[in-house]
């Protein structure tokens, strides 16, 4: 039998889920709040109202936005609620943004996709 205390000296007693060493300072933190403000839910108190709206647990929220690593199923959730994206999410690519999202995010200007001239019938 493996023992953990033997060959680490010590007994790993370090939980599954920590937080990344800046925080809620993170760079992904600091993302899903962006996020979440940009979906309609910013400021104050609005992170439980945003679980909601993801049909999360607020503390589950709450944890990855104070730097608790973002697991797949709750990056799946969302994606799939907000409509940004996972090339988004990991790898700040904003390509596969829609362009509202992408406007409030700030990774657009204000006239990104607005054609100029006149209109067809």
């Amino acid at each position: 039998m493996f023992d953990g205390e033997k060959f680490f000296g010590q007994a790993n007693s370090r939980p599954m889920a920590t937080k990344h060493p800046s925080g809620k300072d993170s760079p992904m933190a600091q993302k899903l709040r962006a996020i979440r403000a940009a979906a309609g839910f910013g400021g104050q108190g609005q992170s439980a109202a945003f679980a909601a709206f993801l049909g999360v647990d607020k503390q589950r929220w709450s944890n990855v936005e104070n730097g608790v690593p973002l697991g797949l199923e709750l990056a799946m959730i969302l994606c799939r609620k907000t409509g940004v994206d996972m090339n988004y999410l990991y790898h700040d690519r904003t390509e596969g943004l829609p362009v509202e999202m992408a406007r409030r995010l700030g990774a657009l200007p204000e006239t990104a996709g607005v054609r100029k001239g006149k209109r067809s019938p």
